[in-house]
């Protein structure tokens, strides 16, 4: 029986002609009939409309041909519905399909992919944030946060990302560690009594491996129903250097080679594992979602979905 594939196409992350190319001869070499229908994104609709769309005209498999921001607009969408989800990495970050280690930059082999890979029950995250206009709710399949982070991607030149890369976030991320400071907030974590601490950077992720292939969530699986969290709090080069030490090498190089049960926290970084959270700032904060930059928030709450989504 031939299957219904909706691809959910963002036009400035690549070429329609060789994407159609590459899923015609991904899917023939697979020996799977397929009907191809194309939904394409537009700058005020990043994807959630296109996958309704897909979603009402019967799609079986619903595509997201594009960078972090068209999976997630498309992850959104079809939560919790069954309709299988694929990934057809596109741009520079691609975080999800890094964590997931879907082949980048090569639109042939991801098809297929999704032609013959069974399907994966992957959780999601969901995050309230309260900005100064107004209360909105995002999903997340990777990371979000506030701190050096968020910061970093809102210091990231677009032109030079579009020549380098990935690698265009290191040279923000100097400019980003000298503008992170302390913040008070209070923190609730799994519906207990909020606590008054001080960090300058929280990431919540469902996986653990940002730009760069940096793990920096080492017990971060994205279908073992929680989410997990970093706080760093290091002021000062010798505190940096400790909470450096702890996330690349205690919880990083050292642990894959010797093993470890569970992330070792210390006084400048800290690890906790949440189904949900909840956060007032003292101040507003830069906030990030699967690696994009959604402005200044003054507080928000997270909770997991687990087995949100049926991915190939």
């Amino acid at each position: 029986m031939a299957t219904t594939l909706g691809i959910v196409w963002n036009p400035s992350k690549g070429d329609k002609g060789e994407l159609a190319s590459a899923a015609v001869a991904a899917f023939d070499r697979a020996g799977v009939a397929a009907e191809f229908l194309w939904f394409e994104t537009t700058k005020d609709d990043p994807g959630q409309g296109p996958a309704a769309a897909a979603l009402a005209a019967g799609c079986d498999t619903i595509v997201a041909a594009g960078g972090d921001g068209t999976v997630r607009a498309v992850a959104e969408k079809l939560a919790g519905t069954g309709v299988s989800v694929g990934i057809v990495p596109q741009g520079t970050g691609n975080l999800l399909a890094r964590n997931l280690e879907i082949p980048i930059a090569d639109p042939r082999a991801a098809f297929h992919r999704v032609a013959t890979a069974s399907p994966r029950s992957v959780d999601m995250g969901w995050v309230e944030i309260d900005t100064a206009v107004g209360t909105r709710k995002h999903g997340f399949v990777v990371m979000a946060g506030f701190g050096v982070d968020a910061r970093m991607l809102n210091e990231t030149d677009d032109e030079l990302k579009a020549k380098i890369g990935w690698m265009a976030y290191a040279e923000a991320m100097g400019r980003a560690l000298t503008a992170s400071e302390l913040v008070d907030f209070t923190l609730s974590v799994n519906g207990a009594t909020a606590a008054r601490v001080k960090a300058h950077t929280m990431l919540i992720g469902n996986c653990g491996t940002i730009q760069g292939g940096m793990r920096i969530l080492p017990d971060a699986r994205p279908d073992d129903g929680v989410l997990d969290v970093l706080m760093v709090s290091a002021a000062g080069v010798g505190e940096w250097l400790g909470a450096l030490k702890t996330i690349a090498w205690d919880n990083g190089l050292k642990r894959l080679f010797a093993g470890g049960a569970d992330a070792e926290s210390t006084d400048f970084a800290e690890y906790l594992t949440v189904t949900e959270l909840g956060v007032e700032l003292a101040e507003p904060q830069p906030f990030e979602i699967d690696g994009d930059e959604v402005g200044d928030v003054r507080g928000f709450s997270v909770t997991v979905q687990p087995g949100a989504l049926s991915l190939r």
